[in-house]
């Protein structure tokens, strides 16, 4: 053989050799390599599965933990909610109950004061009533009785005579005025507390008098006393006379009577 081909089949040997060890070697690597990969797949999930199984228990218990706290909290905040929702129902009771018993104290004030009302405006028109109702009414009495048809007698012994103006109605009688009429012709006159007047306003009787000796206003049951004296020039003589008293009435009052004198 020659040379270069010794030479070539020498290196083919040394490259198949070299060859042989790195796949030795390669072999060697990976069942070393799966060893440790054998022993730390293994291991390691062992290791994390323990490890990890006490995170999860530390997980669990904090959780746990986290959601006893939080059903606390939650109890708390039911309880917290329900005593305030009892306080918020009370005060509103209290207050509702306070409300009411205003109103039926006002509502009973204005019940008294409606009665009230009602009683004084009650009062006042029977009051009114009663005052409407009532009416004065006069009298003129002499000797007890009244002077309508009765003779008044003068003479030397009782030249003076008394007359009683009375109420005897329920109400008081105003603005009184009487009047005193005679005939000119038996010439005869009242003496004192009579004023002439210039005008007779009735044509039966052409003279008449004004008394002026009294109160113009009677309450009921008040009376005043009149004091009639005659002056006449003729010695015996007889003659009719009127009476008039006037008050707060459509009408005044009317008396006929007759006056003798005798003055022997």
């Amino acid at each position: 053989m020659e040379e270069k081909e010794i030479n070539e089949l020498i290196d083919k040997k040394v490259a198949e050799a070299k060859l042989e060890v790195a796949e030795k070697r390669l072999n060697y690597f990976i069942i070393i390599a799966g060893a440790f990969l054998s022993i730390f797949g293994v291991l390691i999930p062992l290791l994390l599965s323990n490890s990890s199984n006490n995170r999860m228990d530390t997980a669990i218990e904090e959780m746990k933990t986290e959601i006893n706290r939080t059903t606390e909290r939650v109890d708390q905040q039911m309880r917290n909610a329900k005593e305030d929702f009892r306080s918020s129902i009370f005060d509103t009771k209290n207050e509702y109950s306070n409300i009411k018993l205003e109103q039926q104290a006002l509502i009973k004030d204005t019940r008294q004061q409606v009665n009230s009302s009602l009683s004084e405006y009650e009062n006042k028109f029977n009051q009114l009533t009663k005052e409407a109702l009532r009416k004065p009414r006069l009298v003129c009495l002499y000797g007890g009785k009244n002077i309508t048809g009765q003779t008044l007698k003068f003479d030397k012994r009782n030249d003076n005579v008394l007359l009683k103006i009375k109420n005897e109605g329920d109400a008081p009688a105003k603005k009184i005025k009487i009047i005193l009429y005679l005939k000119s012709e038996f010439n005869i006159q009242p003496v004192y507390g009579f004023d002439r007047s210039p005008h007779s306003d009735d044509a039966e009787f052409d003279e008449s008098y004004e008394y002026t000796q009294y109160s113009s206003t009677l309450d009921p049951e008040e009376s005043v006393m009149l004091s009639l004296s005659i002056f006449g020039e003729k010695v015996n003589t007889t003659s009719s006379a009127m009476l008039k008293i006037y008050y707060e009435q459509p009408e005044p009052l009317k008396y006929l009577f007759n006056i003798k004198v005798d003055f022997k």
